[in-house]
């Protein structure tokens, strides 16, 4: 199991949009995407959290910030941020999916492979036949069998 890097996250969401000429809230997505790019770790945080305050309700800018903050260790506070970000997601579920195979990630490495299983299967349940959340979900069945 694996999150998406920074880069493909904001790559992704930006073709799923598929908005002409983008939202402000891309663009701040975009611009910490570049900062990240650039090994500028601090300020992708900060133009995450400047976008925050202004789109309040953009669930891709909770989901970069916790991708962001979960690569650098920062679980709890990714944990947060994607949990946040479900409030906003009713509209688009493949963003919803997403998330609860993020937070399933977390879970499992947090070691709580039953909360895991749970949410992956909530992510399979909103986008059935997703691959990743199905390869998740089997790597941690296939962890929490017992060895013959």
């Amino acid at each position: 199991s694996r999150f998406l890097s920074f880069e493909e996250f904001i790559t992704a969401y930006i073709d799923f949009e598929k908005i002409p000429g983008g939202t402000s809230a891309e663009l701040w997505l975009q611009r910490a995407e570049q900062a990240y790019h650039l090994k500028q770790t601090d300020e992708a945080r900060q133009l995450l959290l400047t976008g925050l305050v202004q789109f309040p309700e953009e669930a891709a800018l909770y989901q970069a910030l916790g991708v962001l903050l979960a690569k650098s260790g920062e679980f709890s506070k990714a944990m947060d941020l994607f949990t946040r970000a479900l409030a906003f997601t009713d509209h688009v579920p493949q963003i919803r999916a997403e998330l609860y195979n993020q937070i399933g990630i977390l879970q499992y490495n947090q070691g709580d492979p039953a909360r895991a299983e749970q949410s992956l299967r909530t992510a399979l349940q909103i986008a059935p036949g997703w691959k990743e959340a199905a390869d998740n979900l089997r790597e941690i069945l296939n962890t929490r069998l017992p060895s013959v």
